[in-house]
């Protein structure tokens, strides 16, 4: 099913931070479910039923069972605001309501912003 180009890019903006900010978490707790392949500039963190990929320019979040990407997504930053604002790619299959609930919920960022301040605070001080 192709979903709407406009219902993937809302959830793709909602998503793509929090991928962002997964994949950094799971990089200062050295999981072993996290890797970085050097060669390819390639951060992938297998997650779930997921696979999230990001060389630095796309960023990939791909059914782990199939291989199908769900989303490929382009970051920018905003010159007014300093964020940055994720633009989605076409793909066959899109984000569903599902991934959205699993990625935006409210307690994987409060999970993601403890672990990040942990890590930051246990830096400053050494």
């Amino acid at each position: 099913m192709i979903v709407n180009a406009e219902i993937q890019q809302q959830r793709t903006s909602l998503i793509a931070p929090t991928l962002i900010a997964l994949l950094k978490a799971k990089k200062v707790l050295k999981s072993p479910d996290y890797s970085y392949n050097a060669e390819k500039n390639q951060t992938t963190l297998v997650n779930g039923e997921h696979l999230i990929i990001f060389n630095g320019f796309y960023l990939k979040l791909i059914d782990k069972q199939t291989g199908i990407e769900k989303m490929i997504a382009t970051g920018t930053r905003n010159q007014i605001t300093g964020d940055i604002d994720w633009k989605t790619h076409s793909v066959s299959l899109g984000l569903s309501s599902e991934d959205v609930k699993k990625y935006d919920n409210p307690s994987l960022i409060v999970y993601i912003k403890q672990t990040l301040l942990n890590a930051y605070s246990l830096n400053a001080k050494n």
